[in-house]
């Protein structure tokens, strides 16, 4: 039987799975997420061996741009409400 692509092959019980933050928290460069919290959109951002970044976006725009710019940097993205 074969198996659908992109799932895990680990089938055993005490296999710990991890999260999409464990596995995002794993990138070199670190990683980000996007939320809206009243109305307004937040960008924290997580970079190893830094403490947490909190962007408060003034507009969408700016948003826009803050998320190219970690892109650009190499940090992955998460986009609350995406999944």
């Amino acid at each position: 039987m074969r198996e659908k692509q992109g799932q895990s092959q680990n089938t055993d019980p005490g296999c710990k799975t991890l999260t999409l933050a464990d596995h995002l928290a794993t990138r070199k460069g670190g990683w980000f997420h996007i939320e809206w919290i009243d109305g307004r959109t937040v960008v924290t951002v997580h970079r190893p061996s830094a403490p947490t970044e909190v962007i408060f976006c003034l507009s969408p725009g700016h948003a826009n741009q803050v998320r190219q710019s970690l892109t650009d940097a190499g940090l992955a993205g998460l986009v609350e409400g995406s999944l």
